[in-house]
């Protein structure tokens, strides 16, 4: 968009370009009356005159122009203010403020820090098990809230408002994935590695949570992570969740 200073010395161009015109026909106008007849000095004049008319209109429809061009480019900068204020007010900010081990999933705190709200929430859960025949798949799975019973038919039990406190949202009885399409449970997969992985293994356990705004758009919060040594599963009768990620021995 032009400037105040633009605009001055485009409408100073103008200016300068007329009164040039101007000079230069009026001075042919009286160099050629000095020497030729009156019929041709009236010509010239005449000549003159519609060219300097021209000009004239050739800068009022200039300045008409650069007038529209300038109110379009306002009016898109405008619609470009106007959308990024839309997708700002339709964005949430989720944060994963704290999380506990269940015996078969995770509990987690979300706060919902942006100006919209987030729906369709899931869990992540990346498990590399170091080796390939426990190597399971990145499972996702959805998250529920825990509310009470009369709050179930007005708030979703799987999406988080805008703005609001810390809520608590659940994933139990998680399968998780493998590579030949077969799903095995987390205790059970804890139990198999503590028997025919090697002590050395290492797993690592990454989560991160999902979410999608009113638009359909995703938005993602990391959850933290583990890191377990299969030797440490050593002597563990309950191979569930909060006891494997918690080290305790039964």
């Amino acid at each position: 968009m032009s400037t105040p200073l633009d605009e001055e010395q485009d409408s100073l161009a103008v200016t300068v370009s007329i009164v040039i015109l101007t000079v230069v026909f009026t001075s042919m106008v009286w160099y050629f009356g000095g020497n030729y007849e009156p019929d041709v000095v009236n010509t010239l004049l005449d000549a003159s005159v519609s060219i300097i008319l021209t000009g004239i209109v050739a800068a009022i429809y200039y300045r008409q122009w650069r007038t529209e061009k300038e109110q379009a480019e306002i009016g898109r900068e405008q619609k470009e203010i106007e959308d990024a204020m839309k997708d700002l007010q339709s964005q949430p900010a989720l944060d994963v403020v704290h999380k506990e081990p269940t015996k078969t999933g995770w509990k987690l705190y979300i706060g919902n820090f942006g100006f919209g709200p987030a729906h369709n929430l899931e869990l992540e859960i990346d498990i590399d098990t170091g080796g390939d025949e426990h190597n399971v798949q990145t499972t996702n799975v959805q998250l529920e809230k825990q509310i009470d019973d009369s709050e179930k038919d007005s708030i979703s039990a799987n999406a988080i408002l805008p703005k609001s406190e810390v809520e608590t949202f659940v994933a139990d009885d998680i399968d998780m994935h493998t590579d030949d399409s077969d799903s095995i449970s987390l205790p059970t997969l804890f139990e198999e590695l503590d028997i025919f992985a090697s002590e050395e293994c290492q797993v690592n356990i990454n989560l991160t949570i999902w979410g999608k705004d009113a638009f359909g758009r995703e938005y993602t919060a990391s959850a933290g992570d583990y890191t377990i040594i299969v030797d440490d599963l050593s002597g563990v009768s309950e191979y569930n969740v909060n006891t494997v990620l918690s080290y305790e021995r039964n």
